[in-house]
């Protein structure tokens, strides 16, 4: 509970910040963006430690590899 708190915290103060920059209208955006930031980058680390030290694959080498490339 304590840590849900301090992070709401961090998002009215990281809100507040974004106001007084940019304006209220981005203020009221900035949470959903910090929250959507956040837990993209904390989920890519995790599935790159997963991916990379628990699986032990490495990178692709050539771009066919990728099923996401021409």
């Amino acid at each position: 509970m304590g840590l849900a708190a301090l992070y709401a915290l961090g998002l009215i103060v990281g809100s507040v910040h974004v106001a007084r920059r940019a304006g209220i209208a981005e203020a009221l955006a900035a949470p959903l963006v910090f929250m959507v930031l956040y837990f993209a980058y904390g989920f890519g680390t995790l599935r790159g430690v997963l991916w990379f030290v628990v699986l032990r694959r490495g990178a692709h080498s050539r771009p066919k590899d990728h099923p996401l490339s021409r």
